[in-house]
């Protein structure tokens, strides 16, 4: 069985979007979940998650049950640095153990591993990926400048509807 570790703040900041991309119902939509894009240099989510990545690999490196790292979802590190070092080693570290020193360039890769991984991460947990910010669309959010919302119309709508079907059908308690 593998042992895994995920890298997840609690309230994350996703800027992404999901816009129709063409009249033709087959085409794909335009979609970035915008997981951990807040690129901002001092940003918590950039700085909690390079540092959760750092803190969970010292603490797995010395569980016993510890035997290597998957190349595939490991963030780039340069052939020869300590941090290559350390990943390379198949089996637990001691517990006194120095920890591991990351250079500037590997603690970027971490960052955009972190956003990469992440994505697929957040796809499986229960975090609300479809929550929009009720704002101008110029001001990042999902309404015209009026603030209409139709999404609420639509909703209410088609409730309606589905209680007037089932109505119609004889299904009771809906």
């Amino acid at each position: 069985m593998p042992l895994t570790e995920s890298v997840l703040p609690g309230y994350p900041a996703f800027c992404g979007h999901l816009h129709i991309a063409s009249d033709d119902i087959y085409t794909p939509p335009d979609f970035d979940s915008g997981i951990l894009s807040h690129n901002a240099p001092l940003s918590p989510h950039n700085a909690i998650s390079k540092a959760s990545y750092k803190k969970g690999r010292e603490f797995l490196h010395r569980l016993g049950v510890y035997h290597g790292t998957l190349a595939a979802a490991q963030a780039y590190v340069e052939a020869g640095s300590p941090a290559a070092t350390a990943l390379a080693q198949n089996g637990p570290v001691a517990l006194d153990a120095p920890k591991t020193a990351y250079s500037k360039e590997e603690s970027e890769a971490i960052a955009a591993n972190v956003r990469n991984f992440g994505e697929f991460e957040f796809r499986l947990s229960n975090l609300n990926l479809g929550t929009c910010p009720m704002k101008p669309r110029e001001q990042g959010g999902v309404v015209d400048k009026d603030l209409d919302n139709t999404y609420s119309a639509t909703l209410a709508i088609g409730g309606k509807v589905a209680l007037i079907i089932a109505y119609d059908l004889g299904i009771n308690g809906v």
